[in-house]
């Protein structure tokens, strides 16, 4: 069995990155989409909090923003514990809103995302998106005033009295209006913005150079605690091939690579095989469309019938499920 089958099978969830200063794009959503904050003492709380998590971790904040049914953090570690953390930070507030308001069930929709972030390309524009969240979203607009960001402390709206919240890298020697100016003229020209910008790739936001230095680190030995801890999401961040993804088929479903590419009416193995293909592999369209033999265009037609499938065909939903969780991206 490959080694990363291993990892991926005998690993339930995907590890975090974790090194000193590793610096992290944090957000989280409620369940369903459903609001985490009802009102001013819900988010009052959530800020105590993080002044808790401040004190028990030293996590240092960039910025912040916290929406309706979501919030943003650009966030430090100085001690390598982004896990302990966060999770503290979540808990804590999905126990503090849930007997406020008698509620039951999830607060947050499944794990929070944390982001690698390389500082020295991406610092500014991430802490300019965060901070402009609640002006894309109608809210408010720059000249408002929205409570529950940093921004206020960065265009001089409120006092800084936080000791987490670190301003200064942001602002760069600007004064409050030139920091106002820049986060104008970025939103002018950041309209459409890709987001991959703001989100990265594979749980990495960096360059080229940057994304090889952390898959450097897991080819030394991945299974170690040691090596999988300095990952933001093993599975995530290599790349499967086409035989790692035959492989993976052998092992959940015990079938040959005939027996998935075969052309035949309702081959649901070669639709999830695709899909596969299409989700956990580099390969480009070309290139997968060369392995089942069909023209490059007719790949997302075909993936858009195994979407359809899936709503009426139970025992491929659960082929499907299985392959999410194995690799860890469900």
């Amino acid at each position: 069995m490959p080694l990363f089958f291993f990892y991926a099978i005998g690993m339930a969830r995907p590890l975090r990155i974790q090194y000193e200063n590793a610096l992290y794009h944090i957000f989280s959503r409620g369940e369903r989409k459903e609001n985490i904050y009802f009102d001013t003492r819900d988010r009052e709380h959530f800020i105590e909090l993080i002044n808790e998590m401040y004190l028990k971790y030293s996590t240092v904040i960039h910025c912040y923003t916290l929406m309706r049914n979501h919030y943003h953090l650009l966030l430090q570690t100085p001690m390598a514990n982004l896990s302990t953390a966060i999770h503290f930070l979540n808990t804590a507030y999905s126990n503090f809103f849930k007997a406020r308001h008698s509620l039951i069930g999830s607060v947050f929709q499944g794990r929070y995302k944390a982001i690698l972030v390389e500082k020295e390309n991406y610092f500014e524009t991430l802490g300019a998106y965060i901070h402009l969240n609640p002006v894309r979203a109608g809210i408010c607009s720059l000249d408002g005033f929205y409570p529950w960001s940093s921004l206020p402390f960065f265009i001089g709206q409120k006092e800084n009295t936080f000791q987490w919240l670190k301003t200064d890298e942001l602002l760069k020697g600007r004064s409050a209006k030139e920091y106002k100016n820049f986060l104008m003229r970025w939103q002018i020209n950041n309209r459409d913005i890709n987001p991959k910008e703001v989100y990265g790739t594979n749980g990495i936001l960096g360059d080229e150079d940057f994304q090889k230095k952390i898959q450097n680190k897991l080819k030394g030995d991945p299974l170690k605690e040691t090596s999988a801890s300095e990952i933001p999401d093993y599975k995530a961040v290599i790349s499967f091939t086409k035989e790692d993804i035959f492989s993976l088929f052998f092992n959940l479903f015990h079938v040959s690579q005939s027996q998935i590419l075969v052309k035949r009416k309702n081959n649901q193995l070669r639709l999830l095989f695709l899909y596969t293909l299409k989700k956990y592999t580099n390969l480009s369209l070309k290139e997968i469309a060369s392995i089942f033999g069909i023209k490059y265009n007719s790949v997302h037609p075909l993936l858009r019938s195994f979407n359809k499938k899936i709503d009426v065909a139970h025992e491929l939903k659960v082929m499907k499920e299985k392959i999410d969780v194995t690799l860890g991206k469900k």
